[in-house]
C-alpha cells in the first residue's frame, strides 16, 4: 500500500479521475492544501475522498518542515512555494523517513524541483515534469553582489536584482 501525498493540483487538474488505479493506496494531504480547495468540482472530489476514508489529513512534524525550509532557502526558492507546498514536501519527507512506500502527486514544477533536491519521489499526472532540478542565486545587475534570498533592489548600489540558475548543492 502506497501513501500518495497530494498537493492542490491533484484536485484542480484532474489526476483523481480514476480511483480504480489507487484502490489499495491511501491519499494524504495537509490542512493547508484542504484550505486551498474552494471551487466546487475540486471540493467535491476532496469531500468524496474524505467521506470514503481514502483521504487522510495530516500535518507534518516540525522537524521535517524545518528541513524542507532549509533546502528551499538553500536552493533560492523562498518566494516560489506556499505554506501548503512546504507542508506537502515535509509530509513526504516524514513518510520517507518512516520507510513507507510513497510518492508526491503534483504538477507543480517548484514542488517537483525541491522534491528532487530532497531525494523525494514524485509523479506528475499531466505528463509534464521537470527535466532536472535547479537552484537559484540572486545577483545584483550593477555591482554583482550575491544575495541568498530574493530582493528587488541591491542594498549597496540600488540596481535591480536578477535571478540566475545555478547547479544545486547535493
Amino acid at each position: 500500500m502506497k501513501r500518495i501525498i497530494l498537493d492542490s493540483s491533484a484536485f484542480f487538474h484532474g489526476i483523481l479521475t480514476s480511483f480504480s488505479d489507487f484502490e489499495e493506496d491511501i491519499f494524504i494531504t495537509t490542512p493547508d492544501v484542504a484550505e486551498e480547495i474552494k471551487s466546487s468540482l475540486p471540493r467535491e472530489k476532496f469531500n468524496f475522498l474524505i467521506r470514503s476514508g481514502k483521504l487522510k489529513i495530516k500535518e507534518a512534524e516540525g522537524k521535517y518542515i524545518e528541513k524542507v525550509r532549509s533546502k528551499i532557502n538553500e536552493a533560492g526558492f523562498s518566494t516560489a512555494l506556499s505554506k501548503a507546498d512546504i507542508g506537502v514536501l515535509a509530509l513526504a519527507y516524514e513518510v520517507k523517513d518512516k520507510e513507507e512506500e510513497y510518492f508526491i502527486a503534483s504538477n507543480d514544477f517548484a514542488i517537483q524541483n525541491i522534491a528532487s533536491l530532497l531525494g523525494l519521489k514524485f509523479k506528475a499526472f499531466s505528463g509534464e515534469k521537470i527535466k532536472k532540478a535547479v537552484a537559484f542565486a540572486f545577483i545584483c545587475s550593477g555591482c554583482r553582489k550575491e544575495y541568498k534570498h530574493y530582493r528587488e533592489i541591491c542594498d549597496i548600489c540600488g540596481a535591480k536584482i536578477k535571478r540566475k540558475v545555478i547547479k544545486p548543492k547535493p
